[in-house]
């Protein structure tokens, strides 16, 4: 609980070597090996709370209080880096270390929030501690006292270090300083994707493979007849015989394995999912039974995904219906799976089937490199970052290499670092 002295030797701050940059990047890395978020010792609790009251000194940024700002720390030398491990362990040789950490101090976005009395901590997009409520506010089970040798050190330091945060924003220096020197591998940007291609002619080959400029056109005039409302093709009936008729000539439009000798019903057990959710088990050649499949409701499978892969790197081919009947949808615009999702978009349209294809303008800009490709800080998973992009039609990331760099940077458009200012008196 909460001010328990048994591990106080435990938590001495001092009988720690110097917190540097490449220290709290690896601590901040083992959090992700923690099944609770901490919630601290005593003295974290109180040298959390003494943090957000300096801080409120800022203006409020969103939601819950928050306070986000950028503060450094320096990176110590390599050889006191490499003591810290024992002979034979895994550490970044000093060639990797300097490329890490080309400057004398490592950035880290702090992010302070006060909800129903609870204070949270962020540091580069990690929750690293929160503090309990207020007294009668529920505590989420899944927090929990945490005696982490190294977080009185770091509370004690980012103390200091918020003072002068906001000693440097009051004193007009803070904005003009994190503009100049902030990392581009911690800032958000974007990117033409045509301009990376030329800038990274193997992701271009891994993304389109042999994706011809014919075929480009034909997705685009098919995409353009059926975007406008005009487009009522139907089948009058659907049977699981149809649909795995569809899927083999999407099968065999991406030279899926044993599309040239496997059974429609085969091929979808090589392929798809597994979990059907019932399909393959009712009549095949029954208009009603699939009817009332479809409106018995779904049981938590993915009958739809004739492609397997993880969250979005998958390939759906829905089967839609209304008043007029039925239709196929093709879905799959990962830049992983969307040369699939197009040619089985097109096969399904050249057999003369009612098909349209999700996010269609969208993978069709995609696939002659004029959308962008969001810059996402090195921190950030890059995936599922569309927040970073408010308004904007960006759905695929990436971080910024460290090869090419300056050459990247220089093609990339940089948003503006977020502006911080004192909380109006």
């Amino acid at each position: 609980m909460i001010g328990d002295e048994t591990d106080e030797a435990l938590v001495d701050a001092g009988s720690f070597p110097a917190l540097t940059a490449p220290v709290l990047d690896g601590w901040l890395r083992s959090l992700s090996m923690r099944e609770v978020e901490s919630v601290g010792d005593h003295v974290v609790v109180d040298t959390l709370t003494r943090i957000f009251a300096t801080a409120e000194a800022l203006e409020d940024c969103g939601g819950d209080e928050a306070r986000s700002f950028w503060v450094e720390l320096g990176r110590g030398t390599y050889d006191d880096f490499a003591a810290r491990y024992a002979e034979g362990d895994d550490v970044m040789d000093r060639q990797e270390w300097d490329e890490c950490y080309p400057c004398d101090t490592g950035w880290f976005l702090i992010t302070l929030t006060r909800y129903r009395g609870a204070i949270g901590l962020a540091m580069n997009h990690h929750a690293v501690a929160v503090t309990p409520p207020e007294p009668g506010e529920p505590f989420p089970t899944y927090h929990s006292v945490w005696h982490d040798p190294w977080l009185r050190q770091i509370v004690a330091w980012l103390e200091a270090a918020v003072a002068d945060v906001v000693d440097s924003v009051r004193g007009g220096t803070y904005n003009d300083h994190v503009a100049a020197n902030l990392p581009y591998g911690k800032r958000v940007g974007k990117i033409r994707r045509a301009d990376w291609w030329a800038l990274s002619p193997q992701t271009r080959q891994w993304h389109l493979g042999d994706f011809t400029a014919d075929e480009a056109d034909r997705l685009y005039e098919t995409v353009a007849e059926r975007v406008h409302g005009l487009w009522k093709q139907r089948l009058p009936q659907m049977t699981v015989e149809c649909f795995l008729r569809a899927c083999q000539i999407g099968y065999q439009a991406t030279l899926a394995e044993g599309c040239d000798t496997l059974t429609p019903r085969e091929l979808y057990r090589r392929h798809a999912d597994g979990r059907h959710d019932g399909l393959l088990d009712i009549d095949p050649t029954s208009p009603d039974a699939f009817a009332d499949w479809m409106g018995s409701g779904f049981k938590g499978g993915h009958p739809w995904e004739i492609l397997r892969g993880g969250n979005s790197t998958h390939v759906l081919l829905y089967v839609a219906h209304d008043d007029d009947g039925w239709w196929f949808s093709v879905a799959g615009a990962s830049a992983g799976r969307s040369v699939e999702s197009a040619r089985i978009f097109l096969a399904l349209a050249g057999a003369g089937l009612p098909a349209t294809l999700a996010d269609a303008s969208a993978l069709a800009t995609m696939l002659i490199g004029a959308d962008d490709i969001g810059i996402v800080p090195e921190d950030v998973f890059p995936r599922y970052c569309q927040s970073f992009y408010p308004g904007e039609n960006v759905t695929d990331f990436m971080h910024l290499e460290r090869d090419g760099q300056d050459r990247t940077i220089d093609r990339a458009y940089w948003y503006p670092v977020p502006f911080v200012r004192m909380r109006a008196a």
